[in-house]
């Protein structure tokens, strides 16, 4: 399952790679503009380890897991690979992780899970850009 998520308020689109092959998220990093010579520069190869990875791919994010069951654990994978998704954002946005800024990280995690959840749970389209909630 691969799905793209446009983070609305956010200049970031987010891609969900579940089960995926490396060919097929090749092919959905492309079809949103990113370029040739920053995929080339990436080791997709490697191994997707039991609780999967994010990395910045130009200006997407990209959240590759190994498998996605409806699980306790598999929940709280994704939940961590979300984490680390808006961290990766927002340092790219100038956003550092402290105190003051806590709460605009714990919104873009509630807006982002909200957006990805149903991708997993049913390959349905991820909801349309909305604006970020306010804090």
């Amino acid at each position: 399952m691969i799905g793209v998520v446009h983070f609305g308020g956010y200049p970031c689109d987010v891609v969900v790679a579940i089960a995926a092959e490396t060919p097929q998220i090749v092919a959905t990093l492309k079809s949103i503009g990113v370029e040739d010579n920053e995929i080339d520069d990436l080791e997709f190869d490697e191994d997707v380890s039991e609780y999967g990875f994010t990395m910045l791919v130009g200006t997407k994010v990209l959240i590759r897991l190994e498998a996605f069951d409806g699980s306790a654990k598999a929940y709280g994978d994704l939940a961590h690979e979300i984490h680390h998704a808006v961290c990766t954002m927002m340092k790219r946005m100038g956003i550092p992780q402290h105190d003051k800024t806590e709460e605009a990280y714990a919104y873009a995690i509630s807006d982002l899970t909200e957006k990805i959840i149903p991708l997993v749970t049913n390959g349905a389209s991820a909801p349309p850009p909305s604006s970020p909630r306010q804090p």
